[in-house]
């Protein structure tokens, strides 16, 4: 059985790109790995430009000279709907503004957004606050007013 989770990224023009994930979506995996692997603007930008996922992993392409598709991924390489299988209509849904965001976003079981540097998740409609504190790694204090881009999230 999988557990889906949406990524989202709040870019600095104000527009927010969210894409689907298929498997292992829980905080001890995808919200590990996201804070592991894609923790800038620009590494969490090149995430979601992969569109819609399978599977979430620490690289986003193989190297050159490794073998990699949809059924067979390279060891800790995304699987990506639209690159590894040629789907159509599997890149991230762009929204104009946060408020759209808010009113239009898919929701999932888990729900990450990254925003002003940090992760955050949002469970079972429920905003969790930062990936690393619900990892239980440490508290983090975050200078940004949420309240735009979650409102309506509890």
């Amino acid at each position: 059985m999988s557990t889906n989770s949406t990524i989202a990224v709040v870019h600095a023009n104000g527009t927010v790109s969210q894409i689907y994930v298929h498997w292992d979506g829980h905080v001890d995996t995808a919200g590990k790995c996201l804070i592991e692997n894609y923790n800038t603007l620009e590494q969490a930008e090149a995430l979601v430009a992969l569109g819609n996922l399978s599977e979430l992993y620490a690289r986003l392409a193989p190297d050159a000279n490794e073998a990699h598709s949809f059924e067979r991924g390279a060891d800790g390489v995304c699987v990506a709907y639209a690159r590894d299988r040629g789907e159509e209509g599997a890149e991230a849904e762009v929204f104009g503004s946060h408020e759209e965001f808010r009113e239009e976003a898919r929701c999932e079981e888990y729900d990450y957004f990254f925003v002003a540097g940090q992760w955050f998740v949002r469970e079972q409609s429920e905003f969790m606050g930062t990936v690393i504190e619900r990892l239980g790694l440490s508290y983090v204090d975050y200078d940004y007013d949420l309240d735009t881009v979650t409102r309506g999230w509890n």
